[in-house]
């Protein structure tokens, strides 16, 4: 219910004036167009404006309501819940209160209130408009959409098509592979080359996906994180010899162990370390680290690059499912990265500087034994 800080004093710039050609014109259009019950009343509390939505809402007429005192329509009305009068009587508006029971239908849900005052020429208070938005319904179908058996439903459906897509790749693929080796002319055999190569990176992108719907079996280990990182530089140090960049490493050998399944947390390592060798092709530092918080109780792996950063507008984004700013890039790596680390129950922490460069830290709480 809205408490006395719900109402507002009305600041000069939302009046809204009441001249006759203004109002009727503002009024018409408002009113139909509403997607909400918008209800009017004037100075003495006469219903001027009742739309579509408020007649469907209230089960009223409009011919029987609008002319007639508020009262007398909404007898059974507290005091203190009538938004309308309250406005006109005591010159307070509502923006936007919302609460889970409407004491004018005398139902449950979730109701948003606003109430603006309508002022005269003079400057004096001519009535007041209310409009009421339900949002019960669309909360409803959040809560179904968040519901965790359709996700699953969701899940398996798109499971199912990405290995329907799959199979006449791998067809297609074959054939490709066999008029390549029966290819006399060179231009067609590389034509043959570059048909393969999209089909292997379209079969990778259906296996990342396939990765974030479901998880692989568990294969939860006690591990040093040092181990993991020693590794997985094995397998991109050739890569940024490449583009001249600096590979800096700074184990903790006193850091505890972690429950972890090695395999899933390297391939979320690996997503990311190729995002930062390819964040500074003209060269650069890359730096691992990895250390322990012992108020949080996380053994954290840190992965900082000295490349273009990512811009402010796309960071809340970068997880996101097929979000990438590069052209040949799937878009889905970070959220597998991101998908393996909450699989662990931890974390990632991305800081990042446009021109300066990135740092993302995976946080692994340490030695959780729950997954046993």
């Amino acid at each position: 219910m809205p408490t006395p800080e719900s109402w507002t004093t009305p600041s000069d710039d939302t009046h809204l004036v009441s001249s006759p050609i203004f109002w009727r014109a503002y009024a018409r259009f408002f009113t139909e167009n509403a997607k909400e019950a918008v209800i009017a009343v004037d100075s003495h509390g006469i219903i001027t404006v009742f739309n579509a939505i408020a007649k469907q809402s209230f089960n009223l007429e409009n011919k029987k309501v609008v002319g007639q005192p508020f009262q007398k329509i909404f007898p059974f009305i507290l005091s203190h819940e009538n938004y309308l009068l309250q406005a006109v009587q005591h010159s307070r508006e509502l923006k936007e209160v919302e609460y889970s029971y409407c004491p004018y239908t005398k139902e449950e849900g979730t109701f948003v209130h606003s109430v603006a005052l309508i002022y005269e020429d003079d400057g004096s208070i001519g009535g007041a408009i209310w409009l009421r938005k339900d949002k019960t319904s669309l909360q409803k179908f959040q809560r179904e959409v968040n519901d965790t058996s359709i996700h699953a439903a969701i899940s398996q459906i798109a499971a199912g098509m990405a290995h329907e897509i799959r199979n006449p790749l791998t067809t297609a693929r074959g054939f490709l592979q066999l008029a390549h080796q029966n290819c006399p002319n060179e231009a067609l055999s590389s034509y043959l080359d570059s048909a393969e190569e999209e089909i292997d990176s379209i079969n990778k992108i259906i296996s990342d996906f396939l990765a974030l719907v479901h998880p692989q079996p568990k294969g939860f280990q006690l591990i040093n994180c040092n181990d993991l990182i020693t590794d997985v530089l094995e397998l991109v140090e050739n890569a940024a010899a490449m583009y001249d960049i600096t590979v800096l490493t700074k184990l903790n050998t006193n850091i505890p162990i972690c429950f972890l399944d090695a395999k899933q947390v390297k391939h979320a390592m690996l997503s990311i370390l190729q995002n930062a060798i390819q964040a500074m092709p003209q060269g650069g530092l890359l730096t691992i680290k990895v250390s322990f918080d012992a108020e949080t109780k996380e053994v954290h792996i840190s992965i900082s690059d000295t490349g273009k950063g990512i811009k402010r507008e796309n960071l809340e984004q970068i997880f996101d499912p097929f979000f990438s700013t590069r052209t040949d890039g799937s878009g889905l790596g970070l959220t597998l990265a991101n998908r393996i680390v909450s699989y662990h129950d931890g974390h990632i922490n991305v800081y990042s500087k446009e021109g300066k460069g990135t740092t993302i830290v995976l946080c692994f709480p340490v030695n959780d034994t729950k997954k046993a």
